[in-house]
């Protein structure tokens, strides 16, 4: 079953929410297993209280019925010292929305690159694409030989959901499974909501997990062995925003940069000297449970059925 319209997830101590948007079903009454106790004022607050708290932040996150979100990325990559030099800056806007309990989404994806060596001049190039779940089916537009769009739809996989976008969010809650460490920064308003800011240190396993799901342009980066090579992860910085209250994540903020060798992206026979990343993420989460219904617009209803082929290959 397609991870958007999965209504069981396994327990918050195994899950490390890498199967995207695989929330539960559950009612907006839920209540978590274990509620923490936030007795203290935040700044004595223990690192076993903090933990419980963002425990509790997840598993709230994965009984959502609904929510909205909207997620802005750039990443800038460079590769040196070789004879094909080239740069890549891409940028990526996802916003959308989600309704767990109807198994229904939509979400508009907006990306731009510019590139420079390997042929290419930095002229930017940029793409965008609307689509709609509904009943197991991707509904979205293509050009047809008239020049107008065709409505078209495609059937509901794991790999789909995450070129158009549907994973984004949990995605980038990666880190915050069973963290190394969590610092208490401040509170803040978001969105009027007192929050508590909190600076997230990840375990290795889910800090290479989260790189490994970036687009970097070396998809056989070994992120693994690079997370815990420290003259190649030079900063990374995870902000987690949660609603003092309701325990809902509300903004994340993330800053990282990498410096990979070779050998670490396989890709030795260029002659690179180094590959340095650079990322930079924000997160805005709202209308938590707040009940909606995603319609199709005019023409989706009679869209024509394809093979998910023309996407993934």
């Amino acid at each position: 079953m397609p991870k958007l319209l999965k209504k069981v997830i396994p327990s918050l101590l195994l899950a490390a929410i890498i199967a995207l948007l695989s929330f539960g079903g559950c009612s907006s009454s839920y209540t978590p297993s274990t509620m923490p106790w936030t007795g203290a004022a935040p700044e004595n607050l223990t690192q076993q209280q903090w933990q419980d708290i963002v425990s509790v932040t997840l598993e709230y996150f994965q009984h959502l019925d609904s929510y909205k979100v909207s997620v802005a990325t750039s990443v800038s990559t460079d590769a040196a010292g070789g004879s094909n030099n080239w740069s890549r800056s891409l940028n990526t806007v996802v916003v959308g929305a989600l309704n767990v309990t109807k198994e229904q989404g939509q979400m508009t994806k907006n990306v731009s690159v510019k590139m420079v060596g390997l042929g290419q001049t930095g002229e930017e190039q940029n793409a965008y694409r609307d689509t709609y779940v509904r009943d197991n089916w991707i509904y979205t537009t293509m050009p047809n030989s008239t020049g107008g769009l065709t409505w078209i739809k495609v059937k509901t996989s794991d790999e789909l959901e995450g070129i158009f976008g549907y994973d984004t969010a949990e995605q980038q809650m990666q880190p915050l499974s069973l963290p190394a460490k969590i610092e208490y920064l401040k509170t803040e308003k978001v969105n009027n909501i007192d929050c508590y800011v909190l600076a997230i240190t990840p375990n290795k396993n889910e800090l290479a997990t989260w790189f490994s799901q970036q687009d970097t342009g070396f998809s056989n980066t070994d992120w693994q062995n690079t997370v815990n090579d420290t003259d190649a992860l030079k900063d990374f910085n995870y902000t987690c925003y949660v609603a003092k209250d309701s325990y809902w994540v509300m903004r994340m903020d993330v800053t990282a940069i990498v410096e990979l060798t070779p050998e670490q992206v396989k890709v030795t026979s260029m002659g690179y000297e180094k590959i340095s990343l650079t990322f930079n993420l924000s997160m805005m989460l709202y209308d938590h449970n707040v009940p909606s219904t995603i319609s199709l617009p005019d023409g989706a209803d009679i869209a024509i059925e394809h093979s998910s082929d023309i996407f993934l290959n």
